[in-house]
């Protein structure tokens, strides 16, 4: 019997260690699966990565045409601004050189102005007028008179007036009146 007993025994121990096998395998075969698992896991993650990744090189891409883009429309932005520059120079000489010609056509009407109501400044001065000098005339006037005790610059500046108006008084005496014209007065 103890030869049996001992098989017995045997056979228990070898069925106990067959379903304690049993048993690992199972567990071996849960862990295979959750390993396997992971490693779909692993692989659908990866795949959104290399998904991620293309994008971001696509994004780089066109972040980089972008860049090449914003660069000439710099260019353009750039060459438009020297341009206008340029065209404002060009109206800010052509101003000025409207203004210029303008100043002596501003001064001939101011004088122009005056001359028509030269009569009246002599009148409440006291004088009728005779007649506006020419130059001429104050050229020759200076010249033959006795003007050494007027300093030359007075002198030049009667002459330059804008008009040199003849006019007498009540007693008949020769007066001269010097008109200054402002086109801004």
């Amino acid at each position: 019997m103890t030869e049996s007993r001992t098989v017995n025994e045997r056979l228990a121990a070898i069925e106990a260690g067959q379903t304690t096998l049993q048993a690992d395998v199972a567990e071996l075969k849960d862990g295979q699966k959750r390993l396997e698992a992971r490693v779909g896991n692993l692989e659908a993650g990866q795949e959104r990565l290399e998904a991620r990744v293309g994008n971001l090189e696509t994004g780089q891409e066109n972040l980089a045409a972008g860049q090449k883009n914003l660069e000439v429309r710099t260019g353009n932005l750039e060459a438009g601004q020297k341009r206008l520059e340029d065209g404002q120079a060009r109206l800010e000489q052509a101003i000025a050189s409207i203004r210029a010609d303008i100043g002596p056509l501003k001064a001939a009407h101011a004088r122009n102005s005056a001359l028509r109501v030269s009569y009246r400044i002599c009148e409440e001065l006291g004088l009728d007028e005779v007649k506006v000098l020419s130059r001429d005339d104050l050229r020759a006037m200076v010249r033959r008179s006795d003007t050494s005790d007027i300093p030359r610059n007075r002198r030049y500046s009667f002459i330059e007036a804008d008009a040199i108006i003849e006019a007498i008084d009540d007693a008949a005496e020769t007066h001269y009146v010097a008109m200054e014209a402002s086109f801004t007065a």
